[in-house]
């Protein structure tokens, strides 16, 4: 059951995401964080960061994407955006 639960939540998210419906997908991303605590799998972090980063949240897309680069390691992308949104909250 909660498989089916946490799944119905990130495949929401990834919808949203996909259909521009940033901040929608974060709340449904959080739904699915809510069920699945210990979710570890970068491809949470990532794509909530980005989706911060696209509505120009970048104190939480940072946040993200250093959660992402500590739970998996080396990541390019993350490590790519982190760059990007340390420049943005001017954090050289």
């Amino acid at each position: 059951m909660r498989d089916e639960i946490s799944s119905f939540w990130k495949k929401k998210g990834d919808k949203l995401s996909k259909e521009s419906r940033i901040e929608e997908s974060i709340e449904a991303y959080d739904k699915f964080f809510e069920v699945e605590k210990e979710y570890k799998n970068s491809d949470f972090w990532q794509k909530k960061g980005l989706e911060y980063f696209d509505i120009q949240e970048f104190a939480k897309a940072l946040d993200c994407f250093q959660k992402d680069l500590k739970n998996n390691g080396v990541n390019y992308e993350s490590q790519y955006y982190l760059g990007i949104t340390l420049y943005h909250l001017q954090k050289y």
